[in-house]
């Protein structure tokens, strides 16, 4: 999986790794977040939120959302 391999890649401070694991761990749910309701769930500001997910490699955070939930679709797809 392309997003995990770059969370394993980049060197992360604590709240990235926390950050990492909780959109890891929503899957399709994360479809219908937005940017402030990650970042409350993991106490972060919303723009930290955003330069994480521009660390790994995207445009911001609706880019990693839809290139992800993509993902899950494509893998749930698969798996039937």
């Amino acid at each position: 999986m392309l997003i995990r391999e770059s969370l394993e890649k980049c060197p992360m401070n604590p709240n990235e790794k926390r950050l990492g694991q909780y959109l890891t761990s929503q899957g399709i749910q994360l479809e219908n977040a937005t940017v402030r309701t990650v970042a409350k769930e993991v106490f972060l500001a919303p723009s930290s939120v955003v330069r994480f997910v521009q660390k790994l490699g995207f445009e911001g955070f609706n880019d990693f959302k839809k290139q992800y939930t993509i993902l899950i679709h494509t893998l749930s797809e698969n798996r039937q």
